[in-house]
């Protein structure tokens, strides 16, 4: 619920005259300073104090009236007050101005050493240690049999978010519903961009546009496609449309109460993965270390996780203690959690582990932030093999379409000299490609020689189907007899045909289209024609955009002349990809000689995700009601201290270890002198392809940019950009609530 900021009743109640910047009794100057956060390192108060102190000011229940009961003077407290709800004074909209930082709460008028001590005053209990709370110690992993069964990785993925909006106006944009009750997640969480990965679909149901065709293009080491069951036809308009799966997350980050964790690189989660507001498809506790992202905005991060599908009641509710006890009982009995266990050994390693009320060593995790994500998702996986070399062999294919319809051109007469000769240079660069010798690049290299000369290769047999695809695209007019008086009429048809024969609106291509009229044409042709304009001319009276131009057609000629243009203009754009199918088909020899073992994953390869993120404090969260912390239920804008919006495309945990195993041999051979001859060459082999893969992460999450970047701009954030994530959403929850350095 929005309310009412009681700012200006503050500042007209006891302050006197604000703007002389004079004493009011018990309290600060209206330009006192603490010293923001220089104020950390004065020792007067501990860690713990000054960011619980920070997290006290940022809470919706912190009005006037609980700053007061405090001793926060009421100028004060007013300032306060309103600077959090912003221009508009009410609480949970977008101009919000949360206190990021002690430099941010020392700016505000009347706040300075007095109100400082006031607010660490207000939250000093939170920082006593609790003798009755869950812990870790030395025995808690002190049995070698029965640990929770672990996934240890490097997890690579890249990272994109949103950068240049306030996580308040992120959060209104997002999640507040328009007049039909979508709200932006929904809007911008599919993108169609993405369908371009559909090589397992069949070339004449992948979409062939131009955007898309480049987008195949940009990647001419990968071909990939939409996981099984995500890019089935739609029902509502009977094309295919990638679908996504969709997850509520419920994650718990936990640290010290000075957030070691945190400044050690470390960070620890548990948490719960919702089908729905009743079922529980997962729990998780999960350790991350480094987690550092590059200049590539390629995170990665070595990460251990322990996990229990369709978890019971018992062990949902238990999850909280669990973490902070370091064991589990999903199997019926207590277990001990590796994702702890290597933390608190190097926890204790560094000697940052106290001891407490008489306990050695201990590792007291506390729930310090609360994330509630809406997560989309999908999987692209390698197309097999058995596909990239059918899509290699298609240009032959198509070649062979386009030399038959420049035959017919050339017969037919009607071109100039000059077009002619362009016509039959075409033909000729054809002949010679279709007729020449063939190269098997699917064979395995036996030597870094060999790898090399296969990449010659692959790259001329791309760049002379490139050419070939250049002088089609250039003569498909003059080939089809297409001058432009006839454009638009094949749209035209095929919205009359697709209206007969739905089994045909997700056809991609032409040449179902042209079969059509092939056999219009053999049966009773004219009564087919009146049939036409009569659908054509009741679809410019419905306002049809796509008829807006019609005219009554007296023969069938103008149409197969479209027709036949739009056919050459995606035969010369299949003509390319098979040509880069060449360089793919190369990679993927390249990929089994440089890292032997190694495989296509053709299942569960990438997983794209696009999460909404709401961020809580544990005392936002623990004063919500039961309703409200169904993952179903929409948050309180106010109880959000920040919002983020990020992609994360990421290679399937376990999927990287046979690449970063063979660099990591190879480098350790180069340095002990146990290496062979040619070992640098097979390292820089190595580092080659896996580097491929990490920059195909990045490509795929900065394909969505332009479009979400223009949805903010048009609903409030100007200065919203697409980048390279700095760091994980724990983290970023983490460093907001402590008012990290880092």
């Amino acid at each position: 619920m929005k309310t009412r900021s009681l700012a200006l009743l503050a500042l007209l109640v006891g302050c006197g005259d604000p703007g002389t910047g004079a004493p009011l009794g018990p309290g600060d100057d209206r330009l006192a300073s603490f010293g923001g956060t220089a104020s950390k390192a004065d020792g007067i108060y501990s860690e713990c104090q000054l960011i619980e102190a920070l997290a006290f000011v940022n809470e919706s229940t912190t009005d006037v009236e609980a700053l007061r009961a405090h001793g926060v003077r009421a100028d004060s407290a007013g300032h306060l007050v309103a600077h959090r709800h912003g221009p508009d004074g009410l609480a949970g909209t977008a101009d919000d101005d949360i206190f990021d930082g002690f430099d941010e709460l020392d700016a505000v008028y009347f706040v300075g050493p007095a109100t400082l001590d006031a607010l660490v005053g207000a939250v000093k209990d939170r920082c006593v240690d609790d003798p009755a709370r869950p812990y870790i110690d030395r025995s808690t992993f002190a049995s070698a049999t029965g640990r929770a069964g672990s996934r240890d990785a490097v997890e690579l993925e890249a990272t994109m978010t949103v950068d240049g909006v306030t996580g308040q106006r992120l959060h209104a944009i997002l999640f507040e519903p328009d007049a039909e009750g979508r709200t932006g997640f929904r809007k911008l969480r599919k993108h169609r961009i993405v369908e371009a990965f559909s090589y397992e679909y069949g070339v004449d149901e992948m979409p062939w546009s131009s955007k898309h065709h480049a987008v195949r293009e940009s990647f001419p080491y990968m071909a990939l496609s939409i996981e099984n069951q995500r890019f089935e036809i739609d029902e509502e308009d009977g094309r295919r449309e990638v679908s996504l799966g969709t997850d509520i997350m419920d994650d718990v980050y936990y640290d010290t109460k000075d957030f070691a964790l945190l400044d050690q690189g470390m960070s620890v989660r548990g948490r719960i993965r919702w089908d729905d507001d009743e079922t529980v498809r997962r729990l998780l506790i999960a350790a991350k270390f480094g987690g550092q992202v590059d200049e590539e905005g390629i995170k990665r991060a070595a990460k251990i996780d322990v996990r229990r599908d369709s978890p019971s009641a018992e062990h949902v509710e238990s999850l909280h203690t669990d973490v902070m006890r370091g064991q589990v009982s999903w199997r019926g009995t207590d277990a001990p959690v590796e994702p702890l266990r290597v933390v608190y050994d190097r926890l204790r390693g560094m000697g940052l582990l106290p001891d407490v009320h008489g306990r050695k060593d201990v590792l007291l995790l506390l729930p310090q932030v609360h994330l509630k994500s809406l997560r989309s998702r999908y999987h692209l996986n390698e197309a097999k093999l058995s596909t990239v070399k059918a899509f290699h062999a298609m240009g032959a294919e198509r070649m062979g379409l386009v030399r038959t319809l420049a035959e017919a051109a050339i017969r037919d007469g009607g071109l100039d000299d000059t077009t002619k000769g362009e016509v039959e240079a075409l033909l000729a660069a054809i002949d010679d490609e279709v007729g020449g010798p063939t190269i098997d690049l699917t064979a395995d290299a036996t030597s870094i020689a060999e790898v090399s000369e296969l990449r010659l290769t692959a790259k001329a047999i791309s760049e002379r189907y490139h050419d070939i695809a250049e002088a089609t695209d250039d003569l498909d007019r003059e080939i089809a007899g297409n001058d432009g008086r006839y454009d638009d009429l094949a749209e035209m048809f095929r919205a009359f045909v697709v209206d007969r024969l739905p089994a045909l609106v997700p056809k991609t291509t032409w040449d179902a289209f042209i079969d059509e009229l092939d056999a219009i044409e053999a049966g009773d042709a004219t009564a087919e024609l009146d049939a036409f304009n009569a659908f054509a001319t009741e679809r410019q009276t419905a306002g049809d955009r796509t008829f807006r131009d019609f005219e009554t057609l007296t023969e069938w000629a103008g149409v197969r002349r479209d027709l036949r243009r739009e056919q050459l203009k995606i035969a010369g754009r299949q003509i390319e990809g098979a040509g880069t199918a060449a360089l793919t088909l190369w990679f993927d020899v390249a990929r089994r000689y440089y890292v032997p073992g190694s495989r296509r994953y053709t299942w569960n390869f990438l997983i794209d995700t696009m999460d909404a993120t709401e961020m809580m404090s544990r005392e936002e969260y623990l004063g919500l009601t039961e309703a409200q912390r169904k993952p179903g239920a929409a948050l309180p804008p106010e109880k959000v201290f920040h919002t983020t919006l990020v992609n994360e495309v990421q290679i399937e945990l376990g999927s990287e270890k046979t690449y970063v195993q063979r660099i990591e041999a190879l480098k350790a051979a180069l340095a002990d002198g146990s290496a062979a001859a040619d070992a640098t060459s097979q390292l820089a082999g190595a580092r080659f392809v896996f580097g491929e893969y990490r920059a195909l992460l990045r490509g795929i999450a900065e394909l969505k940019g332009g479009r979400i970047v223009d949805y903010l701009e048009d609903n409030g954030a100007p200065d919203a950009q697409w980048v390279p994530a700095k760091a994980s959403k724990g983290t970023t929850a983490l460093t907001r609530l402590s008012d990290s350095d880092d």
